[in-house]
């Protein structure tokens, strides 16, 4: 299905006609998931943005209430419900300006959530992690990874040899009940990374955030990633390593977000 309407500066647009000129420098952006024609987690989402404007020295501060406005023009005109779109913030002409448009969404196949996913390594790290940027060359060497070895995502590895992120997900690792992922400083602060967390300090697990070294996965039970798409995946292997895809944790926590993400939804309106 195709979506033809798109918001430019607040206004419906066909295309990206309006604005053909190529952003200047930074582009800031977050993608949302869209349920019910409804975003998840907006209000996280809409935190994010800001901090990475400001952190990219971006002057935005267009509100919450005028962008939702906006992304209902968008999902009306477009009769949209269950999809991503994508909010970006750029200058064009030393003019700030912001567009969303809806993106291709690949959704993880149920039974993946049952068999676990392969990862790999990529060395790469980003400058400023904290900040949600396009960065093009990570991106595209992550693809091509990701594609030449039938990888589901692959894990950025820093030149120190520890595990950061993934190239669109953040990752937990599990030993026994207690469930580690990188510091927080080194990552992108995912909203469902945070969601996850939140989630398992309330059933009582310790969740620790610690450096983790590429050469030690073999330490652990079990392992899973998160993301605006894959939510909570399990992760069957990394690299040659093979983890437990059937961890008792990993099931817990993901009925958890799962159940968070329609009490999110029911209480969102326009």
């Amino acid at each position: 299905m195709t979506y033809p309407y798109i918001i430019i500066d607040g206004d419906i647009c066909l295309d990206k006609a309006p604005l053909n000129s190529t952003p200047e420098g930074t582009v800031v952006y977050e993608v949302v998931r869209l349920i019910e024609g409804k975003p998840l987690f907006w209000d996280e989402h809409y935190h994010r943005l800001m901090e990475s404007c400001s952190i990219a020295h971006l002057n935005f501060s267009l509100s919450s209430t005028a962008l939702i406005a906006a992304l209902k023009k968008l999902v009306t005109s477009n009769g949209a419900s269950f999809i991503n779109f994508k909010l970006e913030v750029f200058s064009v002409a030393s003019q700030l300006h912001y567009r969303m448009f809806f993106i291709t969404s690949n959704y993880p196949d149920k039974l993946l959530y049952t068999t676990g996913v392969p990862l790999g390594f990529l060395n790469e790290e980003r400058i400023d992690p904290s900040a949600k940027i396009i960065n093009v060359s990570i991106r595209n060497k992550a693809n091509r990874l990701i594609e030449q070895e039938n990888f589901f995502e692959v894990l950025l590895v820093n030149a120190k040899g520890e595990i950061t992120e993934g190239s669109r997900s953040n990752v937990f690792f599990i030993a026994g009940t207690r469930l580690l992922t990188p510091p927080l400083h080194e990552v992108l602060p995912g909203v469902t990374r945070f969601h996850v967390i939140q989630i398992a300090q309330q059933m009582g697990f310790s969740v620790d955030e610690v450096v983790i070294k590429a050469a030690d996965i073999s330490s652990f039970d079990s392992a899973f990633i998160t993301g605006t798409s894959p939510m909570l995946m399990p992760v069957s292997s990394l690299n040659s390593h093979t983890f437990n895809i059937q961890h008792p944790v990993c099931k817990t926590l993901l009925d958890g977000y799962q159940q968070k993400v329609i009490e999110n939804i029911n209480s969102f309106e326009y």
